[in-house]
């Protein structure tokens, strides 16, 4: 298309297929696309592509146990971000990706206070952003906190939040993820009908949009929701139909 080999444009696809390809559990290609966006971007002045490529690559790493080399991108996407002068609705969102980046390394890490800092400061820039495609990502995060403390009760509601921003926004993988999010933490509650109505919904979703390793969870919590119901032979069912989207998913 005549577009230019350093021009930011390819940094940007690649950033966004990097993305895609995470949203679909693919991670070990998702992040050597997200190298190749990393070097594209380092030949530009500092710039938002490279606060969102760092805060990509710090949340996938984080997931992965990488925790210093997670860390390394948060602080090196937040120094970027101090340097620009212009903080747009663009900037507050790609400042929210590292601090939602931020939490995920403490929350791996065990350091929960310090992860619901990070998940608040950066719902906090996400409604100055008015981003409202990136709410159920915050909602969620601080429901895995109180999910993660035994607050099963404040979990669900972060988690009921999570999945009315995901349908307000209209994306089928975060609804996905609310529905399983939401039924696991009624599992906890001993809400064993509403758990499972809510995981079904979860599994049909992630069937219909790909989403194996969302299908693979999902699947896992409806064999034990079946188990907690007596009904055994249902919940190998579950289970056998969960290893099977696990395995796809690798």
């Amino acid at each position: 298309a005549g577009v230019a080999d350093d021009d930011a444009v390819h940094g940007w696809l690649l950033l966004e297929r990097g993305l895609v390809l995470k949203e679909y559990g693919r991670i070990d290609e998702s992040l050597e696309v997200l190298q190749r966006a990393a070097d594209k971007s380092k030949t530009q002045p500092a710039s938002l592509l490279q606060m969102r490529v760092h805060a990509a690559r710090a949340f996938q790493r984080s997931a992965r146990g990488e925790r210093e080399a997670a860390k390394q991108d948060v602080e090196e996407g937040i120094r970027v971000g101090r340097e620009l002068h212009v903080r747009d609705a663009a900037w507050h969102v790609a400042m929210a990706r590292l601090k939602d980046a931020e939490g995920a390394i403490h929350f791996h890490g065990g350091e929960l206070a310090k992860a619901e800092e990070a998940y608040k400061a950066a719902l906090e820039l996400r409604e100055l952003a008015g981003d409202t495609a990136g709410m159920p990502d915050g909602f969620v995060n601080l429901g895995g906190v109180a999910y993660t403390r035994g607050d099963f009760t404040a979990a669900a509601l972060y988690y009921e939040r999570a999945l009315a921003a995901a349908k307000k926004a209209r994306w089928l993988a975060r609804e996905a993820i609310g529905h399983s999010n939401l039924g696991q933490a009624k599992l906890a509650l001993g809400e064993h009908e509403v758990a499972a109505s809510e995981l079904d919904l979860a599994c049909k979703l992630a069937d219909e949009g790909g989403y194996l390793d969302v299908l693979a969870d999902s699947a896992r919590a409806l064999a034990e929701v079946e188990l907690a119901r007596s009904n055994v032979d249902l919940a190998v069912v579950r289970a056998d139909a969960a290893i099977e989207a696990a395995e796809k998913s690798k």
